[in-house]
C-alpha cells in the first residue's frame, strides 16, 4: 500500500508540474510559482524524479529571464539524477538548458558542443521536436557569426522537421529568424509573408512569449521597409510582451532596434534614452551580443548629431566588446584540423562498420566545434577590421593615411578569404552525404556567372560541353566545390597577352564513370610545381592573391567522392583539369 500510494503522489506531482511548465507561454511569474511549489513538495516526499525535472524546468524558466547563473545551477542538479538513471531524453534537456544559457552568454565553443551533444541524443531516441528545438539553437550559433547560408540551410531543416512532427510552436519559432534572413538577402516580399505566417501560429496556439518574438519580426520589416511608424508600433508591442516575460535577451534586442527606429525618425533623446537602456541591461545580465550592437547604434546617433566625441567613445567600446572574448590562436586551430582529419580518415578505414557509425557521428561533433573556434577565434576579430575600414572610407583623411588604411584592408580581405576557405574544408569532412540528381548545364553557368565580378572576366570566352541526357546523382555541394575551384583557377590566371583566352568546360560519361574537363590557355603550372599544387597554403608564385587553399579544397572535395583528379599543363600554355568520380 505505502508504494501504491507513492505512486499516486508522484502522478499528481507529476500533473501539477507540467501544467506549471506549460503556463510558460503565457504567464511567466505564475509557471515559476507553479514549479516551486512542486519542487518543495517534492523534497518534502523524497520524490527524486519530481526534484530533478522541477530543478530541469526552473533551469529552463531561469534561462529565458536570463539568469544564466541560476539556469545552469538548477539545470546541473538535475542533470545529476538523470545521468544516474541514464535517462537520455532527460539528460538532453538539462544538457540543452545548460548550452543554451553558455551561448546567451557568448560562451559559444561550449555552447555549440552541448548542442551537438543534444542533438545527437535526439536523434537517437526519435524526438524529432526536440531536435527541431536544438537545431534552431545552433542555427542561430552560425547567425550570429555571420554565415548567412548554413543559418538558411538549418531553418530550413527546422521548418521540415517541425511540419513533419505537427510542431506549431517551433515551426513559427524557425519562421522568424529565417524572416530575417530573408530581409538580408533583400526578399522583402517572403520576408513579410513568412513573418505574418508566424504571427498566425502564435496567436492561433495561443503562445504569447513566442508571439513577442514574431511581432518583432515584424516590426523588422517595416523597419527594412523604413515604414518607421509601423515599425515603433511592433518594437513596442513586443517590448512590453517581452518585459512581461522577463526574457531579457528578447527585450534587449527590441530595445536596439526601437532605439534604431527613433534615430530614423530623428526623435534623438528618445532613441538615446532607449539605446543607453539596452546597454544596461546587457550589461547587467552579461549578454554580450546586444552589449556592442547597442554600442554600433549609439554610434551611428551620435554620428547623426554630429557629436564626434560621443561618437568616437561609443566605437570604442563596440569594437572592445565585438573582440571582448576572442583569442586567435590560428596556428593552433589550424593544427587541430589536420590532426582532427586524419583521426577520421584513419578511423573510416580502418574500424568495423558498427564501429565507424560513432566514430562519424563522434567527429562531426568534433568537426562543427572546429567549425565555432574558426568563426569565434578569427573570424570576430576580421569582421571588426573591415567594419572599421568601412566606417573609415566615410571619413576624410589624406591621401598618405589612406593608402595605409587600403593595404590594411588588403590583407583583412585575404586573411577573411583563408578563414572561410578552411571553413569549406570543414564541411567537405563533416557535412552528410545527400546525393541528389545534378543539373551540369546550370551548375556550370551558376558558377561562371559568381566571378562576373573578377578583372578580365569580359574577356574570356566561355565554352560549355555537357553530354546530353546525363542522369547523375552525387552531393551537390561537393560537385558545386569542385566546379567553383577548377572555374575560378582559369579565371584568375589567364594571360594577359592572350589575344582570345578561353575557358571550356566539358562534362562526360566514359566506362561508367563521369568525368568533369576544366582547361583553358592561361599562364599554366610549371613541372617543379605541379606536384606541390595540392599542398595546403601552397601558392606557385609570391604575386597570386590567392589563400593557398583552392586546389587542397578541390582535391579534398574529389576524395570525398572518392574520385581522382589529374593535371596536364605547360608554363605559359594553359592548364587542363581533369576529375573522375563514381555516382554517390
Amino acid at each position: 500500500m505505502p508504494g501504491k500510494k507513492n505512486k499516486i503522489q508522484e502522478e499528481l506531482l507529476e500533473e501539477q508540474l507540467e501544467k506549471a511548465y506549460h503556463g510558460r507561454m503565457n504567464n511567466i511569474k505564475e509557471s515559476f510559482l507553479g514549479v516551486l511549489s512542486v519542487l518543495k513538495i517534492a523534497k518534502s516526499q523524497k520524490q527524486e524524479r519530481i526534484v530533478a525535472r522541477s530543478h530541469n524546468y526552473l533551469g529552463l524558466l531561469y534561462m529565458i529571464q536570463g539568469n544564466h547563473l541560476k539556469s545552469i545551477t538548477n539545470s546541473k542538479k538535475a542533470l545529476d539524477y538523470f545521468q544516474r538513471v541514464q535517462s537520455l531524453k532527460e539528460i538532453a534537456d538539462a544538457k540543452f538548458n545548460i548550452a543554451s544559457s553558455l551561448y546567451k552568454t557568448d560562451n559559444f565553443h561550449d555552447g555549440l558542443k552541448g548542442l551537438l551533444e543534444c542533438r545527437q541524443i535526439y536523434q537517437s531516441i526519435g524526438d524529432g521536436s526536440n531536435e527541431c528545438r536544438t537545431l534552431k539553437s545552433i542555427a542561430t550559433i552560425y547567425e550570429f557569426w555571420g554565415d548567412i547560408d548554413k543559418a538558411f540551410l538549418i531553418y530550413q531543416e527546422c521548418i521540415v522537421l517541425a511540419t513533419k512532427h505537427g510542431d506549431l510552436a517551433m515551426l513559427s519559432n524557425a519562421y522568424n529568424p529565417i524572416s530575417g534572413l530573408y530581409l538580408k538577402r533583400g526578399d522583402v516580399d517572403t520576408a513579410t509573408k513568412i513573418s505574418d505566417k508566424s504571427i498566425a501560429i502564435k496567436k492561433k496556439i495561443n503562445d504569447e512569449r513566442g508571439l513577442a518574438y514574431s511581432i518583432y519580426g515584424k516590426g523588422k520589416v517595416f523597419f527594412a521597409q523604413q515604414k518607421l511608424t509601423l515599425a515603433e508600433k511592433c518594437f513596442l508591442e513586443a517590448l512590453a510582451l517581452q518585459q512581461k516575460f522577463g526574457d531579457r535577451l528578447g527585450e534587449g534586442m527590441v530595445l536596439n532596434k526601437l532605439g534604431l527606429t527613433y534615430t530614423g525618425k530623428k526623435e534623438y533623446s528618445q532613441a538615446e534614452k532607449i539605446l543607453k537602456q539596452s546597454v544596461a541591461l546587457a550589461d547587467k545580465y552579461n549578454i554580450n551580443v546586444n552589449l556592442y550592437k547597442s554600442y554600433e547604434s549609439l554610434y551611428k546617433l551620435y554620428k547623426v548629431q554630429g557629436d564626434e566625441s560621443k561618437a568616437l567613445h561609443c566605437l570604442e567600446q563596440f569594437v572592445l566588446y565585438k573582440e571582448n572574448n576572442v583569442q586567435s590562436h590560428t596556428s593552433d586551430i589550424i593544427k587541430s584540423y589536420e590532426a582532427a582529419n586524419e583521426i577520421y580518415r584513419l578511423e573510416k578505414d580502418t574500424k568495423a562498420q558498427i564501429d565507424y557509425l560513432e566514430v562519424v557521428q563522434k567527429k562531426n561533433t568534433e568537426l562543427d566545434s572546429f567549425f565555432y573556434r574558426v568563426s569565434h577565434d578569427l573570424k570576430g576579430p576580421i569582421s571588426s577590421l573591415l567594419v572599421l575600414n568601412a566606417l573609415i572610407e566615410n571619413e576624410h583623411f589624406d591621401e598618405e593615411a589612406l593608402k595605409y588604411f587600403n593595404m590594411y584592408k588588403k590583407l583583412s580581405v585575404r586573411i577573411d578569404a583563408i578563414v572561410m576557405d578552411l571553413i569549406t574544408i570543414t564541411r567537405i569532412s563533416s557535412d552528410k552525404i545527400v546525393p541528389v540528381q545534378i543539373d551540369f548545364m546550370k551548375l556550370i553557368e551558376e558558377c561562371i556567372h559568381s566571378y562576373a565580378y573578377f578583372d578580365n572576366f569580359e574577356r574570356i570566352e566561355f565554352r560549355i560541353e555537357v553530354e546530353e541526357a546525363i542522369a547523375f546523382k552525387s552531393e551537390w555541394v561537393i560537385v558545386n566545390t569542385i566546379l567553383q575551384n577548377l572555374i575560378e583557377n582559369s579565371i584568375k590566371y589567364i594571360r594577359q597577352d592572350a589575344k582570345k583566352p578561353y575557358v571550356l568546360v566539358r562534362v562526360y560519361t566514359e566506362g561508367g564513370l563521369l568525368f568533369i574537363k576544366v582547361k583553358d590557355n592561361g599562364q599554366g603550372i610549371s613541372e617543379e610545381h605541379q606536384e606541390k599544387i595540392y599542398d595546403m597554403f601552397f601558392r606557385a608564385n609570391d604575386k597570386a592573391d590567392g589563400s593557398g587553399l583552392g586546389l587542397y579544397i578541390l582535391k579534398r572535395a574529389v576524395e570525398r567522392l572518392q574520385g581522382k583528379v589529374s593535371l596536364k599543363s605547360k608554363l605559359g600554355k594553359g592548364a587542363s583539369f581533369t576529375v573522375c568520380i563514381k555516382e554517390s
